[in-house]
């Protein structure tokens, strides 16, 4: 089991970074050094600016994802998880096999809110790959088809 680790990024600057312990299936975070001298705060009442890592395993799994909140916010939303799934299930890959950390790469800088994320060239993952942007269309229309069939049925 390898640790997925990804980099956050805030206005074209690294915060920090962000591992996936599978292990535990907790996420922790940690401000890079340069961020840290910045002094803005993006979390200041749960993640003050200061060295060490953050993780928080006692939120509730089903809204947090084994992130810390800040992170957490910027997690796809329903409809979302249903294009990814459908992404990972014809790559012959189980939606659980998907960590978060995993997610919030997937979705880069296309999410809501103003974090991007990017894998970590040392996590010894595949750097993402280009977005085939004919493939999500085709994946979208058929999560929207089978929405609307399990609303009629």
């Amino acid at each position: 089991m390898h640790a997925t680790l990804a980099e956050v990024i805030l206005w074209d600057r690294v915060v920090g970074a962000l591992a996936w312990d599978p292990a535990r299936r907790v996420g922790s975070f940690e401000y890079a050094a340069d961020f840290l001298l910045s002094g803005v705060e993006i979390a200041p009442l749960t993640m003050p600016l200061r060295a060490g890592a953050f993780a928080f395993p006692d939120l509730p799994e089903r809204s947090f994802k084994g992130l810390p909140g800040l992170i957490a916010d910027s997690l796809p939303d329903r409809f979302g998880n249903l294009l990814i799934d459908q992404w990972l299930a014809r790559e012959g890959r189980a939606p659980g096999e998907f960590d978060p950390v995993e997610r919030l790469c997937y979705l880069g800088a296309r999410g809501m809110g103003a974090l991007e994320f990017r894998p970590s060239l040392r996590g010894g993952r595949d750097v993402a790959a280009p977005v085939q942007i004919d493939a999500l269309v085709r994946l979208a229309n058929e999560a929207l088809a089978r929405k609307a069939g399990l609303a009629t049925a």
